[in-house]
């Protein structure tokens, strides 16, 4: 079971995301939609290889990290999750939502971090 903030921040996505499908279908209407966009589509699960792609995001206030490691807490019934992760983080900034996707080829997880504000970038290598 998720916690109820999960819940809310996956609904108020799925609400921007649907928001923005029907506005442009008015910019359609009314002649205009950007020439980049060819088909207005409903949102969709995102799929890879036919089938739905497991995937949630976590609000900023509910992860934090240390070291090697991402904190996952208030997570409802599970409480939290600790789980190390592999690879530089190349900006520092303020962080906003994190994203967690399954890859279900690889039998990997995967994270990304969405930054509200970036203080600095590191090259690679540094």
């Amino acid at each position: 079971m998720i916690g109820a903030v999960t819940a809310q921040t996956i609904l108020l996505r799925n609400g921007n995301a649907w928001k923005g499908f029907f506005r442009l279908l008015e910019l359609r209407r009314e002649g205009k939609l950007p020439p980049f966009i060819n088909k207005v589509s409903p949102p969709g699960f995102g799929k890879r290889n036919g089938s739905r792609t497991l995937w949630t995001i976590i609000r900023k206030d509910q992860y934090k990290m240390d070291g090697d490691r991402i904190i996952l807490q208030d997570l409802g019934a599970v409480g939290w999750i600790e789980a190390r992760y592999k690879g530089p983080i190349y900006l520092r900034g303020d962080r906003g939502e994190l994203r967690i996707r399954y890859d279900d080829n690889r039998k990997k997880w995967y994270a990304s971090i969405a930054f509200s504000k970036i203080f600095e970038k590191m090259v690679r290598g540094e």
